[in-house]
This record gives C-alpha cells, sequence and structure tokens, in this order.
C-alpha cells in the first residue's frame, strides 16, 4: 500500500512538537499520522527502496550520514532511497539534535516506544554510544546497519580514529555492518572500503574525511538493499583490536622512551581533546601547536646549554638528556629532546598560555634556568602494556 504524505511542519508546528517531547511522530494537517503510526495496518515502504528509516546518531560524525540521508529523502529523481527520514539522538543539544532541529526533521526521544517502530523498514546507526536491545532490533524488517571508521574488525569501539593515528596507520576505512544486540561492532560485514591516512592529518580531520566516505557507502548500501544484507560476511576472529576512549594518561610526554614519530603521532590523535603534557618542578606544562612541518631528525640552533662536560679521549662530549629543551628562533618554538631526535611547540601553558618565545624569554634566557629540563611521565603508549590495553574488550555492564 502506498504510503501516505507527510507534510513538512512549519516552524511554529516543530517547536510545538519539541516542546512536548513526544516519543511519537508529529501529525500534520489530516494525514494519519500519530505516535508513530499510520492509518493503515500495512507497513509503508517494503523490501525495495525507497525505506522509511529511523536513524540514531549523535556527534558531528554522524551529521554527515544523516545529511546524505536528508538530501535523498528531499530528490524528486528515480534514484530515491529515502521515503521518510525521522532521527533519535540521546540529547536535545547534540549535533545530530541541532542538524534535526535545522532542518524540520522529526526528532524522537530515546529508548522509543516498540510500537512507534513499526513505522519503520530500517534503522542506521552512526555514532550513537547506546547499545540497542534486542527488541529494539527486531521491530525493523531489515534490522539496524552501523557506520563504523575503521576496516573492522580492527579498533572496534567508542574512539576507533583517534586509535588508527595514534598508531600511525597508513590504510584505514570504514564499515558498514548489521549490528547485534549485546555487542558493540560485532555485526556482520555488509561492505567495506579502504581509505589512505594522509601524512600528519589529524584525528579530528581524518573523523571528518571517513564521515564522508561513511555516508557514500550506506548510501551505496542502501541502493543494494535488501540483498545485500544477505551476502553480508562476519568478522574474521583476528587482528581483533578495541579503540578505548582516551585516558588521561595517554596525555604525557614519556621523552626517554618515545621517538619523535611516536610524540607527532600521540599530538596528532589527541590534541583537539586535550594538550599533550609533561612536568616542570613539579608544575605541569601543557605544550600546544606542535611544528608539524619539519622533517625529523632536526636539529634546533642553538642548542640548550650542557651540563657539566665530561671528557673521553681528552675530548669535550656534550651529553644532553631527554627531556632537554631549548628555543629556536627561525621556528619560534621551544625545542624539546626526546629518544631519537627533537620536536618543537610554538606555544606552551605554564600557570598561564604564552608564545613560546614568552617562555624563552621568562624562563630559558638571561640565566633564568640555564637547564631546564621536563620530566619524562610513563603514558602507556607505544608498549606492550598499550597491546595489552587494546587487545581487551571494555566490559560492558548490564
Amino acid at each position: 500500500m502506498m504510503m501516505p504524505t507527510m507534510m513538512m511542519p512549519t516552524m511554529t508546528m516543530t517547536a510545538m512538537m519539541m516542546k512536548r517531547q513526544l516519543t511519537g511522530v508529529w501529525r500534520g494537517g489530516g494525514g494519519g499520522w500519530h505516535a508513530g503510526c499510520h492509518t493503515s495496518s500495512a507497513r509503508p515502504g517494503g523490501d525495495k527502496p525507497p525505506f522509511n528509516i529511523l536513524f540514531l546518531g549523535t556527534d558531528s560524525f554522524a551529521v554527515e550520514t544523516l545529511r546524505a540521508l536528508d538530501g535523498n529523502r528531499r530528490c524528486r529523481s528515480q534514484g530515491k532511497l529515502v521515503d521518510t527520514l525521522h532521527v533519535v539522538s540521546t540529547s536535545t543539544k547534540s549535533a545530530v539534535a541541532e542538524f534535526a532541529h535545522a532542518h524540520d526533521l522529526p526528532l524522537l526521544t530515546w529508548p522509543p516506544r516498540l510500537s512507534d517502530l513499526d513505522l519503520y523498514d530500517l534503522g542506521v546507526l552512526v555514532s550513537f554510544g547506546r547499545m540497542v536491545p534486542r527488541k529494539v532490533i527486531a521491530r525493523f524488517p531489515h534490522g539496524v546497519v552501523n557506520v563504523h571508521p575503521s576496516l573492522l574488525p580492527r579498533w572496534r569501539g567508542a574512539s576507533p580514529v583517534l586509535h588508527t593515528v595514534l598508531n600511525g596507520d597508513t590504510v584505514t576505512g570504514v564499515s558498514v555492518i548489521s549490528i547485534l544486540p549485546s555487542h558493540f561492532d560485532r555485526g556482520p560485514i555488509v561492505q567495506q572500503d579502504t581509505h589512505t591516512v594522509p601524512h600528519n592529518t589529524s584525528a579530528q580531520d581524518l573523523a571528518q574525511s571517513l564521515a564522508v566516505h561513511g555516508a557514500r557507502l550506506l548510501m551505496s548500501t542502501l541502493t543494494s538493499m535488501p540483498d545485500i544484507l544477505t551476502r553480508a560476511t562476519p568478522q574474521h576472529d583476528t587482528g581483533v583490536t578495541y579503540a578505548h576512549k582516551l585516558t588521561p594518561s595517554m596525555t604525557w610526554v614519556n621523552w626517554k622512551q618515545h621517538r619523535v614519530q611516536e610524540i607527532r603521532q600521540q599530538y596528532l590523535a589527541i590534541h583537539h581533546m586535550s594538550s599533550l603534557r609533561s612536568q616542570w618542578k613539579e608544575e605541569t606544562v601543557k605544550l600546544l601547536d606542535m611544528v608539524l612541518d619539519t622533517d625529523p631528525p632536526f636539529t634546533p640552533s642553538p642548542l640548550p646549554p650542557s651540563p657539566p662536560q665530561h671528557r673521553e679521549g681528552g675530548e669535550s662530549q656534550i651529553h644532553l638528556e631527554a627531556g632537554a629543551v631549548t628555543f629556536d628562533p627561525q621556528l619560534q618554538a621551544v625545542c624539546v629532546k626526546c629518544a631519537d631526535g627533537w620536536v618543537a611547540f610554538r606555544s606552551i601553558v605554564l600557570r598561564k598560555r604564552m608564545a613560546a618565545v614568552d617562555f624563552f624569554n621568562g624562563y630559558l634566557s638571561r640565566d633564568k634556568h640555564p637547564h631546564v629540563h621536563l620530566d619524562s611521565v610513563y603514558n602507556g603508549l607505544f608498549d606492550p602494556h598499550y597491546w595489552r590495553f587494546v587487545s581487551q574488550p571494555k566490559v560492558i555492564r548490564s
């Protein structure tokens, strides 16, 4: 049976709907839609596009897929894949909720009433952050598909892009899977596509690129629905890693143990969420604006004053330990020695934020602190402890 037309609400109607926080769908005019149900007992949509879709998402990564679905819903061409599109988010202030408000998409509360789900053919979940119960999944004839920014089973979990950059992966990708109840990111793979990681890209920039890539792959999946679901393949049991959320310890720098490239990867992975940190005289020093346009290894000029020199074979030897600090006037950066070279930062926070040149004038020049040395702090990265950490799934408490 053809689905009755659902008129787009005016801004006034939309505001009224949001204020009432309906768990169902707004009923406009005499269209016959109320609380997620329609006047006919038959489900609208069906086995072929266009589909009636419930989108579940929260953050900016999810917005790109929602944008693609909404754009297709509005099109009038024969390539129409989306008929009805409603949205669920975990917060009325999330990026997804804001997009829904701005584009007059009905926003449902979580968890939904099961009877409300009888409207939809398919659920699309992107960066939702909630476990979807079995009874909810079962209400969708085609189940719920998830767009995930990694080549599963590598980097299951909440922070796949962070760990992709942290580990220096040169190739990643996006996966469309059918979700399973009681498990995150373990469902059969419907489609996968690779994505090259650009040199010196940050996790923030990579996430945006993967969001666009994932949206395209999802739309491709809809084109081949539902047959493509029958060809989904189970994930491999080998190569499984878990992308746990950033922990405070990951923000500390271990100058003695870590190399230039590892510290760059650490910075690129987390700097949009948290500053790199070190310690000097028991005070926390935050390191900002890392210099990335120098090809390691580089040597700053001038080198910092060295501790008292020792002689071997009658010649003076300069020995600078990891953590030694200097200022490079050409780079306009504070340079810190690590395990195999130097890294540089153009801004510092020590009690207050300052440019590197101000740190030099206040702390390094005029022999105020001739031997500034930042302490190494263990952070659990780039060693066997880290690989044990990402090899274990997070315990999910029921």
